[in-house]
């Protein structure tokens, strides 16, 4: 009436049953990691094209001087925005650079600074001194 399985067949059923398992819980994390992926790309790209929109006082960018595009830490975005290297915005060409701190030195000549949502608390602390400066 019942019928004996080897015990080759119990391991072959247990690997079966583990890959599928796997293969079932996969495409969920590859999933949410692509979808993160495509959120800093099109933060990168909004930050691009938003500096195309911007009319820069002459006082702060006189003649063709290259906007400084500045990003705090090394973060996923901060990296695809280093992308954005040599690249034309208007009539000006864009100069990516990575700051490790917010002092005004670190500042000095960022036209525009990508702050990481975890650090803008941080970020605004330097608001009033760096206004002060002249950053």
């Amino acid at each position: 009436m019942f019928r004996r399985f080897s015990p080759q067949f119990g391991v072959r059923h247990a690997v079966s049953v583990a890959w599928l398992a796997l293969s079932l819980c996969l495409p969920v994390d590859i999933q949410a990691q692509t979808v993160a992926q495509r959120e800093e790309k099109i933060k990168a790209a909004l930050i691009f094209k938003l500096i195309k929109f911007v009319d820069w006082p002459a006082e702060i960018m006189p003649g063709k001087l290259p906007i400084q595009v500045c990003a705090l830490g090394d973060t996923p975005v901060g990296r695809l925005l280093a992308e954005i290297d040599g690249k034309h915005v208007r009539d000006r060409t864009a100069q990516f650079h990575s700051v490790d701190g917010l002092s005004a030195n670190d500042l000095r000549g960022c036209h525009v600074l990508y702050v990481l949502a975890g650090s803008r608390e941080i970020a605004a602390s330097c608001r009033r001194p760096c206004a002060e400066k002249g950053c």
